[in-house]
């Protein structure tokens, strides 16, 4: 509807996306546990990347995720434009689809990202990409490699190996 539309853009517009840019989400968190989320440098290394090829990075998450948040601008060196707890979940799907491309591990984020066109990179470790991966022409996946993987725990016991090895 009219309404979520303009909220969406008023939500883009309090973190400094210009009209017309390109933007490219970085999903940070995961609410099945720590074992899916991957390390804020290699956020704040994506979030440079796709500065660099013209995509205005823009950090999503819950309220639980504001100090990742922090952590990736930190490491990035600049403020990556956040929208960590400022969306609701009616807006979710616009705001979705108006990003270029999507990067999260494997959560409902990423489906619902690629339910409504978003070409996605989902990271997985802990998960099996057979069984999870969304399901859309513009889905791609990158696996960690670690012989535990997958072990579907929600805490990792060890040091997240897998997801410590997928690089940005």
């Amino acid at each position: 509807d009219t309404a979520a539309g303009a909220a969406v853009s008023a939500l883009l517009d309090e973190c400094g996306f210009f009209r017309g840019a390109r933007a490219g989400g970085l999903h940070l968190g995961a609410s099945f546990g720590s074992s899916k989320q991957w390390p804020a440098a290699s956020f704040a290394e994506v979030a440079s990347r796709l500065r660099k090829h013209g995509l205005w990075p823009i950090v999503l998450g819950s309220p639980a995720d504001a100090e990742t948040a922090a952590a990736v601008s930190a490491a990035a060196g600049w403020a990556v434009p956040s929208l960590v707890a400022r969306d609701r979940p009616e807006l979710l799907p616009r705001l979705l689809a108006r990003l270029a491309c999507l990067v999260s591990s494997d959560t409902g984020v990423a489906h619902l990202a690629a339910a409504v066109g978003t070409p996605t990179v989902t990271l997985f470790g802990p998960t099996d990409p057979r069984l999870t991966a969304p399901r859309s022409r513009g889905a791609r996946r990158i696996e960690g490699r670690a012989p535990c993987a997958p072990c579907f725990l929600p805490r990792c016991p060890i040091d997240h190996v897998c997801m410590r090895d997928i690089t940005a």
